[in-house]
C-alpha cells in the first residue's frame, strides 16, 4: 500500500489513542482496598468503564456508600468523573477505613 492510500484510508477514518487512569496498575488485592482505590482516584479525578473488574466494582460501591466519593458524568463516555468529598479526604487523611 502506498504512502497516499494510508493517508487516504486515514482521512477517511477516526482513530482514536486513549490511556486509562492508574487503577488497571492495582494489583488484585490492592483493588479490594478503599483506601487504596480512593488514593488513586484523588490523583486521577476519574476512571474509565472498561478498567472495572468484580473487584473494583465492589469497592467502588463501598465508596458511594460511605459518601467519601461521588460519581459525576462530566466526561464523555467511557469516562466517569469523580469528586472526592470531606468524607474521603478525611479518610485519606488519617489513613483509617473510619474516616
Amino acid at each position: 500500500m502506498s504512502r497516499e492510500q494510508f493517508s487516504f484510508k486515514l482521512d477517511r477514518h477516526r482513530v482514536f489513542l486513549d490511556t486509562f487512569s492508574s487503577l488497571d496498575d492495582l494489583p488484585k488485592a490492592k483493588r479490594r482496598d478503599a483506601l487504596a482505590v480512593l488514593a488513586m482516584l484523588a490523583k486521577t479525578g476519574k476512571f474509565s468503564c472498561f478498567e472495572v473488574d468484580d473487584a473494583l466494582a465492589s469497592t467502588l460501591t463501598v465508596l458511594e456508600r460511605r459518601e467519601w466519593m461521588q460519581v459525576t458524568q462530566r466526561f464523555g463516555y467511557p469516562w466517569l468523573g469523580i469528586v472526592i468529598t470531606d468524607k474521603g479526604r478525611a479518610a485519606l487523611a488519617t489513613g483509617s477505613a473510619d474516616g
